[in-house]
């Protein structure tokens, strides 16, 4: 399954750059709601085969949050240095600049939020849902985007060291939430789900059909995770069943096609749904299981899978780095493969000289979580 994630990650950072030869795979919407799904069943597998007993919930949310933060503040880290060096020295404002510019509208609160969310990433997503009022402080609305540009103000997202976080903030309240949710069984699980697509079901109704709506908003994200959860059921079922050593081959190369080729597939709108992305995410649902087993111990998808995270967290920094002030340049294509390729370089040493160190110390916590329940 880490080649899914590894898809789904470099999806997010084509769409931040460009289609790669004309491919754009799922494209950013579907490919975070896929991880979405991806870590509900994840969480659902954790939380039922390893994390019980006394204790548990501490041992699980820390665990969690070794792995996302550490990462995250690295990238953060070199995210402001680069900024700091580009503003003093290249005397080109970037994002200290316009906490400069701004610090009239953003003083007090607004601003504490900003450096919080900055730091701890909660609450990230829930910045896309604001805009900076030009009387100051921050104000809901309803388009981030287009609401901003109309008061002549940046987007609050330019605020963020590393805007696409924002969906962490989104898998990190659910982290707190799961050990709730996901030891129910199917029954309970479906009516949460079903309330879930209805909350967003009946916003796209009343026109809320853009972003932020269309995929940050938690209520009606939460039946993704919860879908997830499902599949963990199914996955139960079928490692009991035996079949899925038909399965396996066909699941696989069905689904990895069907990721690959998504945008060629017909655009068909129901009550203006996509039908063809509410099929996939059915399908990978009920795909999930057959991959995870496949896949397990398979040390190359284990590898890709390990990638995504950091390709995700890490792309626009090196894309900021390397094409700033170039994206027009004659080269702008050549440096584009240049910043993927030390993308990829630089997510392969967070995961060894930062995820797998942490990865020892979370296992060990988990491994005295066990020896403490014997």
């Amino acid at each position: 399954m880490g080649t899914l994630r590894f898809i789904f990650a470099f999806t997010v950072l084509i769409s931040h750059g460009q289609p790669l030869f004309g491919l754009y795979f799922v494209g950013p919407v579907v490919a975070v709601q896929s991880f979405f799904i991806i870590s509900g069943f994840y969480m659902s597998l954790v939380l039922n085969e390893k994390y019980e007993g006394t204790g548990s919930y501490k041992v699980f949310i820390t665990n969690r949050f070794l792995r996302i933060f550490p990462p995250y503040w690295a990238i953060c880290f070199l995210m402001f240095s680069v900024c700091v060096i580009f503003y003093f020295v290249f005397n080109e404002g970037l994002m200290l600049g316009l906490y400069v510019d701004f610090l009239e509208q953003l003083r007090g609160v607004p601003f504490l939020y900003m450096v919080f969310s900055n730091l701890f990433i909660f609450g990230q997503d829930v910045l896309m849902f604001m805009k900076i009022d030009p009387a100051g402080g921050l104000a809901f609305s309803s388009d981030f985007m287009k609401s901003s540009q109309a008061d002549g103000l940046p987007p609050t997202f330019l605020f963020l060291l590393v805007p696409q976080a924002w969906s962490l903030s989104t898998e990190l309240f659910f982290y707190l939430m799961a050990p709730f949710l996901v030891r129910r069984g199917a029954v309970q699980l479906l009516p949460v789900i079903l309330l879930s697509l209805a909350v967003r079901f009946y916003l796209h109704g009343q026109g809320f059909t853009e972003d932020p709506w269309s995929y940050r908003f938690f209520p009606s994200e939460l039946a993704f995770f919860l879908s997830g959860a499902l599949s963990y059921k199914i996955y139960r079922g079928l490692k009991k069943s035996g079949l899925n050593q038909y399965l396996s081959a066909p699941v696989f190369f069905s689904m990895l096609l069907l990721t690959l080729f998504f945008q060629f597939l017909p655009q068909t709108g129901l009550a203006g749904l996509m039908v063809k992305e509410w099929v996939y995410y059915a399908l990978l649902v009920l795909a999930i299981p057959t991959l995870f087993i496949l896949t397990n111990r398979n040390r190359i998808d284990n590898y890709l899978g390990e990638l995504a995270y950091p390709v995700y967290i890490s792309h626009l920094f090196v894309f900021f780095a390397t094409t700033y002030k170039l994206h027009e340049g004659e080269y702008a294509f050549e440096l584009y493969l240049l910043s993927i390729a030390l993308t990829m370089a630089l997510s392969a040493g967070l995961i060894h000289f930062l995820i797998k160190p942490l990865e020892r110390i979370r296992q060990g916590r988990f491994k005295a979580l066990a020896a403490a329940r014997t």
